[in-house]
């Protein structure tokens, strides 16, 4: 029997669909250049996010460990200004720079900065919420701009929640949903796709397909 090199293989996402249950199912041919090699299903259950994009990926991981599960796992909070940034485009810079080295492009930074004010005015401004998000993210923003502006304490605000869907049935046989925010106490994992064109895989970690879920298992369809 033919040995395949792992790196001579590519997985093509064929279809993605969300079932009850937060779950979500994915199709995958896996082919060596132009000949199909074999297919399967991975399903992932406790789903809490997804980005997926149906077409050619590098070979598949599945992290326990990763940037995308900061949003879901790390302890939240708020990041403050204390001062005036006499260099707001230099501090934004750091902010950036400290972005890039704890979560690359997984997340934008827009992500977690304070949209009701544009970046540039707050730094001059000097006084308000600078960013929000997870503490591993803001303490990394924190050491990157304390050289130059000082900031206040960084408030904890939590841990990280999740919205949990429910609903109950009306007195007049009407289904109403609702939901609620509640703590994220479950052990997640991220299952990362690496963007290809078909030919290659890529490092462009924007363009990626991922998901986070609880768990994920997989099985060959074709034998």
């Amino acid at each position: 029997m033919e040995e395949i090199d792992e790196d001579e293989l590519f997985l093509d996402l064929v279809e993605a669909r969300r079932i009850v249950d937060d779950r979500s199912e994915l199709h995958f041919t896996v082919r060596r250049r132009t000949v199909v090699h074999s297919e399967w299903v991975v399903v992932a259950h406790g789903v809490r996010e997804t980005r997926l994009t149906l077409g050619p990926h590098g070979w598949l991981s599945l992290e326990s460990s990763h940037p995308l599960l900061l949003d879901h796992t790390d302890t939240m909070g708020e990041l403050y200004l204390k001062e005036r940034a006499t260099e707001a485009g230099e501090v934004l810079a750091a902010i950036w720079l400290a972005h890039r080295e704890i979560v690359g492009e997984w997340r934008p930074l827009a992500r977690y900065l304070n949209s009701l004010v544009d970046p540039l005015d707050l730094l001059r401004g000097g006084m308000g919420v600078l960013a929000c998000g997870p503490q591993t993210l803001l303490n990394g923003y924190r050491d990157a701009i304390t050289p130059l502006v000082e900031t206040g304490s960084l408030l904890p605000t939590g841990p990280a929640k999740r919205w949990v869907v429910g609903g109950m049935w009306d007195e007049e046989g009407m289904w109403v949903e609702e939901g609620m925010w509640v703590e994220e106490n479950e052990p997640l994992v991220a299952l990362v796709l690496p963007y290809s064109d078909g030919l290659s895989v890529g490092q462009n970690q924007s363009r990626s397909s991922w998901l986070v879920a609880q768990s994920v298992d997989a099985r060959r369809l074709d034998g």
